[in-house]
């Protein structure tokens, strides 16, 4: 039974932060005086009291009424209130969903400097990009990812990691601007040196295949162990594999069962398939089929055609459990139907018992 060692590449996503501030300062110890000040048009109170009615504290939970007192706060210039107005129409809380809406709140947020506008801003003019939105005040595709650029060029400046990382993706794939590998490793590592996660696999990944930088698998270790330990499935499961087969680190079994481990029980298919062929062959681990069998089991309902074809073998030979013929077809069957020429040849000669 073959392991299946191809590296995870992972799936590069760009996310907008989603939350609103927080930083109703002092509001436990004003609350009497909030209602009056924001009657008052204080924007300080208004943000405070839209945000006591965002969250339910100390009046009821009213995320209209909320919207209302941050709208106020916004018209009267404060950028936080600016901000959460955004993202209430950006995701489409308690208020009806109006990207065009939260663009022209972002943006005045964006230009009075808050980081957190002008990353949103980046990515929502991102999706109106990808999804080839018509909207206001961007029409123009073009226009959009140029916009994307700039705010995110901003917000990284301003020492954003999420911005770092986002507008290193771009120089880095050449999309809306000059492919530009260095420039793009250089953000990465600024993003990185942040703790943030993606920009450190990513990174991983770069030294790994050597792609704008000299192959340096070292280094690619380096950093997919920060990003295993921060929890990132892919990193741990490329761990994984290096040690396995002694790629750029010393082979140890040991470790890279571990690696798998942490993979396999975050959902990762491979890392699952993997750790099940270190138990059906006590590497790394005690060898144990009955374990064996439940990785392969949940790597191969994760449609896995190695896993389908390796349970198939179990099945047939009755290999730790009952010999089960119509088990074995199902699953060879099931790896079969992916391209997988053993699970075919292995089909045949069963069907023919």
């Amino acid at each position: 039974m073959k392991k299946f060692l191809t590296l995870a590449l992972g799936v590069l996503l760009i996310l907008a932060i989603g939350q609103s501030i927080t930083n109703a300062q002092n509001q436990t110890e004003n609350q009497p005086k909030i209602p009056q000040n924001a009657e008052k048009g204080d924007p300080i109170a208004q943000f405070q009291r839209g945000y006591a009615h965002y969250h339910g504290q100390g009046v009821s939970l009213d995320k209209m009424e909320a919207a209302k007192w941050y709208r106020l706060a916004a018209e009267g210039g404060l950028a936080e209130a600016q901000f959460n107005l955004a993202v209430m129409f950006d995701k489409g809380d308690g208020l009806t969903k109006n990207l065009s809406e939260a663009i022209v709140w972002y943006l005045k947020a964006a230009e009075q400097g808050l980081v957190e506008a002008q990353y949103n801003l980046a990515v929502t003019y991102e999706q109106l990009d990808s999804a080839r939105i018509q909207s206001e005040p961007l029409k123009d595709a073009s226009k959009n990812r140029l916009a994307a650029i700039k705010w995110h060029r901003q917000a990284a400046e301003q020492g954003s990691a999420k911005a770092q990382y986002s507008l290193g993706l771009i120089y880095f794939k050449g999309q809306g601007a000059s492919n530009n590998k260095t420039e793009a490793i250089k953000l990465f590592r600024l993003a990185a040196n942040q703790g943030y996660l993606k920009a450190q696999f990513q990174l991983g990944k770069i030294y790994f295949k050597g792609d704008g930088v000299p192959q340096d698998k070292r280094q690619a270790v380096n950093w997919y162990r920060l990003a295993a330990k921060q929890g990132s499935p892919d990193a741990q499961f490329n761990l994984g594999v290096m040690y396995d087969t002694g790629d750029g680190v010393k082979k140890n079994k040991k470790q890279a069962a571990s690696w798998y481990r942490l993979a396999a029980d975050q959902g990762i298919a491979q890392a699952q398939f993997n750790l099940g062929v270190m138990y059906d062959h006590g590497e790394g681990v005690a060898k144990n089929q009955m374990i064996a069998m439940s990785w392969y089991q949940k790597a191969a309902e994760q449609g896995l055609a190695d896993a389908q074809y390796n349970l198939g073998v179990i099945y047939d030979h009755g290999d730790g459990v009952a010999k089960n013929k119509k088990e074995a077809i199902k699953w060879y069957l099931l790896a079969a139907d992916q391209g997988h020429v053993d699970a075919k040849n292995n089909l045949g000669l069963t069907n023919n018992k």
